[in-house]
């Protein structure tokens, strides 16, 4: 993270450093107001353990989200396989890892489709009809259908943190 203070263009990586120099330099207000600041789309957001993608509107009354890009599975799973992949990735202290959402999918389609190389991911979502099918996202045209869940497509794990 890069910021201005008192004119000296100030540069640290490590969130625990960053966040004492913050909160010597401006306070805690000024510490949480910087270190929340989101990066730019596509780069790493250290702090959150991931590749930045976006703002994702709150559903149904909640909050609006950024969404963060993590680890892939090498290789194709069942959605069963995908959850269980997603849930269970650790990465720089985070555990709340998931599969995105479908409108977080179309997120990550319209900002960082580079990251899932065309390929069909699978999301978190069951079809509500179907207990069978899964929703995904297709990363080579946006496309979102169902799909049955013993097929094998991709997975990312991703996490949101909630903008306050």
């Amino acid at each position: 993270m890069e910021f201005m203070h008192l004119g000296i263009k100030i540069s640290v990586s490590d969130p625990e450093i960053r966040r004492i120099v913050l909160e010597r330099l401006g306070g805690e207000d000024l510490a949480a107001e910087l270190i929340s600041t989101p990066p730019r789309i596509g780069t790493e957001w250290s702090e959150h353990g991931g590749i930045y993608a976006g703002v994702v509107r709150g559903r149904d009354g909640a909050p609006d989200t950024h969404l963060i890009i993590g680890p892939a599975y090498e290789g194709d799973l069942t959605w069963d396989e995908a959850v269980a992949f997603a849930k269970g990735v650790t990465q720089k202290g985070f555990t709340d890892w998931r599969l995105f959402y479908r409108p977080e999918g179309a997120v990550a389609y319209a900002n960082v489709p580079e990251l899932f190389a065309g390929k069909t991911h699978w999301t978190c979502e069951q079809h509500a009809d179907y207990p069978g099918y899964a929703w995904y996202q297709h990363f080579s045209n946006g496309t979102q259908r169902s799909w049955g869940k013993d097929g094998k497509l991709r997975a990312r794990a991703v996490r949101s943190v909630i903008i306050q």
